[in-house]
């Protein structure tokens, strides 16, 4: 039987190659899923799944959708929560401004040019709120998280008008065989369409309760009580539990998918569905951590670290490649690949990429957009190593 770590936290002049861990975990669930759903706008996911009716694909898709879809962003805004807890404390809050405006600028490059999808400047205005509430007394910023989460999983009806919306067929042909102008007019009205839609507005409600739970377990290294053996086991079994629990009641019940017919019943809908999605999340975070309470685990989940130092880089890299793939000023394959081929090409492609960052980093302290976002938020810009 492996020997449990001791949860002893490292020393400020080293980093925490657990954070490093759970980003890397974060970065390869949200490059997955990014692959994915790179192929279709959220008005059109039942007309890309409908292409690829096999059993085998629609089974597949149905598992991305339920326990892959949306699942990760929580766990990089936890991780992200984390990290700013602990570099407002190292820091102050400066360098962490700095920081946040310029995430926000790449991320409106990316939003402008690249993909509709991007997180950075949802991030950015997340962590100015946060600065703007970090005082706030912790029992009242874990109950703000709460409150955000069980709120966004609320029936707000759909913000789409199915009659202005452009036919699945049009958006293909035009991402798929536009020149780059058009793919960005397209894209573009796809974002004004749905970006700021009233569903947007509460997932994006849902991952900043996520990274308020980050901010409150970085301070004092709160976090740290839970890297051991049986306090991660615990919190794993409790994790499970919620998943399966809530998903058979749902199921049992007859509520999944199907409108309640009273208050009540709605009610309990929500908070079945939000301890799903709750349990699901913590699973997948928690997994991982139970791993890394052991030294055999700690020493399996080593190359999920380079990917977690260079996430930016990786994480900016990975969609410029997608619109390469996919759209009509590159390859041109815009919904036109079944999912379980997606993603078993995506294999690969991880692995090249923590192969490169192992490389790389071997050889330089960061990333190449890591160290420009350093160089950028310094008093003092550093020269690169």
């Amino acid at each position: 039987m492996n020997a449990p770590v001791p949860a002893s936290p490292p020393p400020a002049s080293r980093r925490d190659d657990l954070l490093d861990i759970l980003r890397g975990v974060g970065l390869v669930g949200v490059g997955a899923v990014n692959l994915v759903a790179f192929n279709y706008d959220s008005a059109y996911v039942a007309e890309y799944a409908g292409q690829f009716p096999q059993a085998g694909q629609q089974l597949g898709f149905t598992v991305f959708m339920i326990f892959l879809k949306g699942k990760f962003y929580p766990i990089m805004a936890l991780v992200f929560g984390l990290a700013a807890a602990l570099a407002l404390e190292a820091k102050g809050p400066i360098p962490f401004v700095r920081r946040a405006l310029v995430l926000g600028g790449l991320g409106l490059l990316q939003l402008a040019f690249i993909w509709n999808g991007d997180v950075l400047h949802q991030y950015a205005l997340m962590s100015l709120l946060l600065l703007g509430i970090r005082r706030w007394p912790p029992t009242v910023r874990l109950s703000l998280a709460v409150t955000l989460f069980l709120v966004s999983f609320a029936p707000i009806g759909s913000a789409a008008d199915a009659s202005t919306q452009l036919p699945f067929a049009t958006i293909r042909e035009s991402l798929q065989h536009g020149s780059f102008a058009e793919v960005t007019r397209t894209r573009l009205g796809l974002s004004s369409f749905s970006f700021w839609s009233p569903e947007a507005l509460v997932f994006q409600a849902r991952i900043f309760g996520w990274l308020l739970l980050g901010h409150f377990l970085g301070e004092h290294a709160r976090y740290r009580r839970w890297v051991q053996r049986w306090p991660a086991l615990r919190l794993l079994g409790a994790a499970l539990a919620a998943l399966g629990g809530a998903g058979i009641l749902l199921q049992v019940s007859g509520l999944r998918g199907e409108e309640p017919s009273t208050p009540a019943l709605a009610a309990l809908k929500l908070g079945l569905v939000a301890l799903f999605y709750a349990g699901n999340v913590l699973v997948l975070v928690s997994a991982p951590l139970v791993w890394y309470t052991t030294v055999f685990g700690r020493r399996l989940l080593t190359w999920l670290a380079p990917l977690g130092r260079m996430s930016l880089t990786h994480y900016l890299f990975q969609n410029l490649l997608y619109s390469l793939l996919f759209y009509g000023y590159g390859l041109g394959l815009y919904a036109s690949l079944p999912p379980l081929t997606l993603l078993a090409a995506y294999v690969p492609l991880i692995l090249l990429q923590a192969l490169v960052s192992g490389w790389w980093l071997r050889r330089f302290r960061q990333g190449p957009l890591e160290w420009l976002l350093l160089r950028l938020t310094r008093s003092s810009p550093a020269t690169p190593d």
